[in-house]
């Protein structure tokens, strides 16, 4: 699983904007914790590593917390934000 090449990232306020470098048009809009799982994907994770270390970070139900980021990560893959 990796982030797809030529996007660029934008904070604006409280939200975080991808945008293609080909035509700059918004590919993906995430909030603080999207963003989070957003960059732990950068930065080469795996679903259990980043399930792992939002659970030590937030105080959230384990499988409630599993559920939500494999959400987030389908969601990514839809937009064509993740290629798998």
């Amino acid at each position: 699983m990796k982030i797809k090449e030529n996007l660029l990232e934008r904070k604006i306020g409280e939200r975080y904007f991808l945008n293609s470098s080909d035509n700059g048009s918004c590919v993906y809009i995430m909030n603080e914790t999207t963003h989070k799982i957003y960059s732990l994907i950068k930065d080469g994770k795996d679903i259990p590593e980043i399930i792992d270390q939002l659970f030590d970070e937030f105080d959230v139900d384990k499988i409630e917390l599993e559920a939500d980021v494999n959400a987030c990560i389908k969601d990514m893959i839809n937009a064509g934000v993740i290629i798998q």
